[in-house]
């Protein structure tokens, strides 16, 4: 009865094993795919010889051409921002996606490790059973025979396996694209496709043959009257027991490494959730608005629309105020800014290129009243600052306290360009490009002085931001029936979408470190399962000699409680090492933060020990007697 229990016991760890390697093996496709979209080639390409430098600078020329001969819709127009398509596309999500794929690999190994420990024991018990065989009698062929038995059987199992790890993929890949931020490019062309399936077949037809190859030929090669003898024993040998054991703790490294970053991204992610971005998001609608050129085609033209929507606009019921902004603040798929060097009138000029420079916004009066960003001297801007007036500029707290450091700043001259500008207050510092970065030092002009066509409208409401969606829609094309409106959203779901990259790859890392996890348990349990149905003799022996159950309990928990607290300081070391990778995905949380390495490997004993805590009691409910006679 015990040996058929046992069969039955590794079969499933040799299903759900290659059933795990398959799923993992879909994932890795996958982000394979999405490897070669953010690492993909240039869609238009710069003349040979020519370097970005260059181009930055010839655009930089045409630009100041372009604002002398056409001043009226070109003020204050500055050089386009010249990058390369990579760098534009990749952006800050390389580091990310590498990791997530780091982690794809390490549940590949630990799938890996644990299929090696299982068919390598059940290869030892073949090999039992074939020096039994070889000692009654039987020929090579039969041998042979045997032994491509246990090949087949492997290669069976990888590939059903590998069949519902396809279909498992599948259905995974729509929730992978459906959570993934938009940010990701060329999202919409992942998907498993042709490539992906035949890839996962391929690997677990692979992973099948080599993990039956191997065992078969150990067998082959083996001295079987050896097996024999350890048979009688009722134990296997030191040098398999060692090996097995060495991959429990390899696999056990492995998780730690994966739980440690995903312990680590967890913690920076509920602290970057903590960050105060400047402004309240709460009651805030948010719509982006364009003047048509051929409409609009001066700065007076393109003033005077927005002007004429903002007064309908404050007098819907349910709004408190509205504004313009542009660039609007931690939206990553819009321009997010123009910096512009400026001197301070009454001081020593700096020498030329090393201006300080500050980021231009764009605002109509209210905006700092809608947006509740704290004004801390001066005031805000009114109707009188137009283009009839003195320009005036608002600077934030970041700009105030790096140029003006032991002075009040309202009051104070600045030179922008050829525009003088008499600075009239002061407001807090608003995280404009991430949570993660800290604000910039910044400028707000009247839009009215300095006009763009291109605005974000800004609505504090007083209930449900987008239950106002339909009546701003109307009021809008009341001015204009042909004004075409986008990117409507609240503000608080644009401050969610500014995290949407630190969220997926926390969320995903987090799901890999929870699939090693199981893997690591059953490769646990797998170990010290088999050492007890092995050593059943020796512990029957012992409790016949009068050793208690608890002692029993403990010579096995201690057995699988080494392997444990080895792996997890491998895996320290290990983690250390990759530490450097984790660095840029971070934010206000070490590498080497105590409380992730701590509390990850506490959840890893705690699941080894419960992993180990099974067999353990399974071996102090064995009869000596019977253990005796078996």
């Amino acid at each position: 009865m015990l040996p058929s229990c046992l069969s039955l016991r590794r079969s499933s760890f040799f299903f759900g094993s290659f059933f795990s390697i398959a799923m993992s093996s879909a994932f890795s496709k996958i982000f394979a795919m999405f490897f070669a979209c953010w690492t993909g080639g240039n869609s238009a390409r710069l003349k040979q010889g020519v370097s970005i430098e260059s181009a930055r600078a010839e655009m930089a020329t045409i630009t100041g051409r372009l604002a002398q001969e056409y001043p009226d819709s070109n003020e204050g127009l500055t050089a386009a921002t010249i990058e390369p398509l990579h760098a534009q596309m990749v952006g800050d999500i390389r580091a990310g996606m590498l990791t997530v794929f780091a982690a794809v690999g390490f549940v590949l190994l630990i799938g890996c490790a644990n299929i090696a420990n299982l068919v390598f024991a059940r290869a030892e018990d073949r090999s039992k059973e074939l020096a039994v065989r070889v000692a009654l009698g039987a020929g090579r062929a039969r041998q042979l025979r045997q032994l491509r038995q246990l090949l087949t059987e492997s290669v069976l199992l990888a590939s059903i396996g590998g069949v519902i790890g396809m279909l498992v993929g599948i259905v995974g890949t729509r929730y992978l694209v459906a959570m993934a931020p938009p940010s990701i490019p060329m999202l919409s062309t992942v998907q498993v496709d042709g490539v992906a399936l035949v890839f996962t077949a391929l690997l677990s037809v692979v992973t099948g043959l080599l993990f039956g190859t191997a065992p078969a030929l150990r067998m082959a090669g083996s001295n079987l009257q050896g097996f024999l003898k350890e048979g009688a024993r009722g134990v296997g040998g030191s040098g398999r027991r060692g090996l097995r054991s060495g991959l429990v703790i390899v696999e056990v490294a492995l998780v730690v490494v994966l739980s440690i970053s995903a312990s680590l991204l967890i913690r920076s992610y509920y602290r970057l959730l903590q960050v105060d971005p400047g402004l309240d998001p709460s009651g805030v609608l948010t719509l982006n608005v364009t003047a048509q050129s051929y409409k609009y085609p001066t700065r007076h033209d393109y003033v005077g629309f927005f002007h004429d929507v903002l007064e309908p606009l404050e007098n819907i019921p349910g709004i408190d105020s509205a504004a313009l902004i542009r660039p609007f603040p931690l939206r990553s798929d819009t321009f997010q800014g123009e910096d512009m060097g400026f001197t301070i009138q009454g001081r020593e000029p700096p020498p030329d290129g090393q201006e300080p420079e500050a980021a231009m916004r764009f605002t109509s009066p209210n905006y700092v009243r809608t947006m509740r960003i704290p004004l801390l001297s001066g005031r805000d801007f009114n109707e009188l600052d137009d283009s009839d007036h003195l320009l005036v500029i608002i600077i934030n707290e970041t700009a105030a306290e790096r140029d003006w450091p032991d002075e009040a700043p309202v009051g104070s001259a600045i030179q922008v360009g050829e525009n003088t500008f008499s600075v009239v207050g002061v407001v807090g510092a608003v995280q404009q490009l991430s949570l993660s970065k800290p604000p910039e030092p910044a400028f707000y002009v009247n839009y009215r002085q300095v006009a763009r066509v291109g605005m974000t409208f800004v609505l504090r409401t007083r209930g449900s931001p987008l239950a106002a969606v339909d009546a701003v829609e109307r009021a809008i094309w009341e001015v204009d029936p042909d004004q075409p409106i986008g990117q409507i959203a609240t503000m608080e779901r644009v401050l969610t979408d500014s995290v949407a990259e630190p969220r997926f790859s926390m969320t995903l890392l987090s799901v890999f470190a929870g699939l090693a996890l199981a893997l690591a348990a059953v490769g646990i349990y797998g170990v010290i399962s088999y050492t007890v149905s092995q050593q059943s003799h020796e512990i029957g022996i012992r409790m016949a000699m009068g050793a208690h159950t608890r002692d029993v309990l403990g010579m096995v928990v201690k057995r699988g409680m080494a392997l444990a607290l080895l792996g997890v300081a491998i895996g320290w070391l290990a983690t250390w090492g990759v530490s450097r990778l984790l660095a840029s995905l971070l934010f206000q949380v070490e590498t080497l933060d105590a409380t992730s390495y701590l509390g990850a490997s506490a959840v890893l004993l705690l699941v080894a020990f419960a992993a180990t805590l099974l067999p353990a009691l399974r071996a102090a409910r064995i009869d000596p007697v019977t253990a005796l006679r078996s």
